[in-house]
């Protein structure tokens, strides 16, 4: 199989049209697995985008439920007056996540949030993994993120996992 027949992740439009280095005017194409490395962190960057904007608060009637659909429910809720640490509560907002990537993030497909254990005691901050299988050619590519929620800054960083 030759480079042309090789399969190769499509990267997004929007990563396609970022010129990275714009004083090269020769760029060659991206190898399969540097594509491959670009649209994960493409998902990565975006996952992390989503994950700190609040959604509007609801209150519209049931007959325009097609706006949580739109960019008007982008989102995750406001968990800053929540306590995640124990209860009911970790498993709400592990299912919101969850329904948010669904929503908003067509390339990740089997999504699946959870809060491990805390190993430090003295951290405020929630951390989140996400498992997801990344809609790659020629077959979906498992992908985790490791996430952490700083409650008093409410910012969320999205790392690649291991």
């Amino acid at each position: 199989m030759n480079d042309k027949d090789t399969p190769r992740a499509l990267l997004s439009l929007l990563d396609r049209l970022i010129d990275e280095d714009p004083e090269n005017q020769l760029e060659l194409p991206p190898t399969p697995t540097e594509a491959l490395d670009k649209l994960r962190e493409g998902v990565r960057r975006d996952v992390e985008a989503l994950l700190n904007t609040r959604e509007r608060c609801r209150g519209w009637p049931d007959v325009f439920g097609e706006i949580d659909e739109s960019v008007v429910g982008y989102g995750i809720p406001d968990f800053s007056i929540t306590s995640i640490a124990g209860g009911n509560w970790r498993s709400i907002v592990c299912r919101q996540i969850e329904a948010a990537i669904r929503r908003f993030e067509p390339r990740l497909s089997m999504v699946r949030v959870t809060l491990p254990e805390r190993g430090d005691r003295l951290d405020r901050s929630a951390r989140f993994r996400i498992d997801a299988l990344l809609s790659a050619d020629p077959a979906p590519e498992p992908v985790s993120f490791d996430t952490s929620l700083e409650p008093t800054t409410r910012r969320v960083d999205v790392i690649t996992g291991r």
